[in-house]
């Protein structure tokens, strides 16, 4: 076997190992904390979930039916290797669930910690659905039904389209809960309350697993003074800048353009620096979602 075969077989290995483990952590986020806690956090997960909760009807079935039709557009309209590796963890993620369900794996609930639950289940779930996206597939539901309006809507962004469809699911859940449950108004709120969090740390997670921890940001500053800036961020913060020419569209007056990335922690120092060297300077500042070059980690 050649090196090249070696590193297929590596990365197809890699591949597997995350789309098993993605689908775990979101079964067992949901089977362990989601369900007991009375959860609708929003996506397929959260109608499985909430169904369970109101018929008994196992989630690991409802996540399955409500994933198919969606998996089959899918294969037609978008990626084939996207939707047959969506279809493999949904199937896996079900698998699980009706593992625990049968072997009556240990469940998470107490009600004067609920909030535990949320945490605990959007970090899971959210750890599991980023492992899912690394491979390039997905947890199903809402991102693939983003994804085929976006096809016909590219102005749509697929956050927002993601964002409203799990608020919708949260609302009809609370909804669900004080009509047919007849639950306490109290206890319907802290439950909406906790899954909106559910989705938000999930939401998080998910961002942490696909850009790491080590996320930066990009400044880029117009000044007079590039060269005093330029000595002052290699000098006290350590990293290196990006200088460039540039003239002002309006006044035509010609000024630097300095263009440095550093990490989160140096945010406010590079300000401090920048208010400093030049008080009337012009910065943007911009979220990076990956850094790649030599030493930038090293530095951090």
């Amino acid at each position: 076997m050649n090196k090249q075969s070696t590193l297929q077989t590596i990365d197809i290995l890699k591949q597997a190992l995350c789309l098993v483990t993605g689908a775990f952590l979101i079964a067992f986020a949901l089977y362990v904390f989601t369900i007991p806690a009375n959860f609708a956090p929003g996506g397929i997960t959260g109608l499985a979930s909430m169904f369970q909760i109101l018929t008994g009807f196992s989630a690991s079935y409802t996540i399955a039916i409500l994933n198919i039709p969606l998996v089959v557009l899918a294969f037609i309209y978008l990626k084939k290797s996207f939707a047959i590796k969506s279809m493999i963890g949904i199937l896996l993620t079900s698998i699980f669930v009706k593992i625990f369900e049968l072997f009556n794996f240990i469940e998470f609930y107490n009600e004067s910690q609920i909030i535990l639950s949320a945490i605990a289940g959007g970090i899971l779930s959210g750890s599991g659905v980023g492992l899912l996206v690394r491979t390039g597939s997905s947890s199903g539901g809402t991102e693939i039904i983003s994804l085929l309006v976006q096809k016909k809507h590219s102005s749509l962004s697929i956050s927002w389209q993601v964002f409203a469809m799990n608020a919708f699911v949260i609302l009809l859940g609370g909804t669900l809960y004080l009509t047919v449950n007849k639950m306490n108004l109290n206890d319907v709120i802290g439950i909406v309350l906790c899954s909106l969090v559910q989705v938000f740390i999930n939401s998080k997670s998910i961002d942490v697993v696909l850009n790491g921890l080590s996320s930066a940001v990009k400044f880029e500053v117009i000044t007079e003074k590039g060269e005093s800036l330029r000595e002052a961020v290699i000098s006290r913060l350590g990293r290196d800048v990006t200088m460039l020419e540039s003239k002002g569209g309006y006044t035509g007056e010609e000024k630097n353009m300095v263009i440095c990335v550093v990490t989160k922690r140096q945010i406010s120092l590079f300000k401090k620096l920048l208010k400093e060297v030049d008080p009337h300077a012009f910065a943007v500042a911009m979220d990076t979602r990956e850094i790649l070059g030599n030493g930038f980690r090293k530095r951090q």
